[in-house]
């Protein structure tokens, strides 16, 4: 058996379960389409909302923390840097097929 969510929000559309981080279902699955896809408009078409929508939702905490989470600074500066440093070898095999 399933457990239930322990925490509930009450809209004029119903009742939307929450997971343990604030995030409602909806929210869940487009951050898993946008790591999948890599493109907002993508992810927020797979899950069947506006991008305006989705964009709204960073202004709710365990969302914008989520979001973060997977797309952390950090993470940012790993990439950034692996790509300079693939950047400068491929410059280096250009130089070096142009010389020889």
């Amino acid at each position: 058996m399933s457990e239930v969510p322990a925490v509930y929000e009450v809209e004029e559309r119903g009742i939307r379960p929450r997971d343990e981080e604030g995030l409602s279902l909806v929210q869940r699955l487009f951050l898993q389409e946008l790591v999948a896809k890599g493109s907002f408009r993508s992810a927020a078409k797979a899950v069947n909302r506006s991008e305006r929508t989705v964009r709204s939702w960073f202004a709710e905490e365990g969302f914008r923390n989520s979001f973060d989470r997977l797309f952390g600074k950090e993470d940012l500066e790993i990439t950034r840097r692996d790509l300079a440093l693939t950047a400068a070898k491929a410059a280096g095999v250009y130089e070096e097929a142009l010389y020889a």
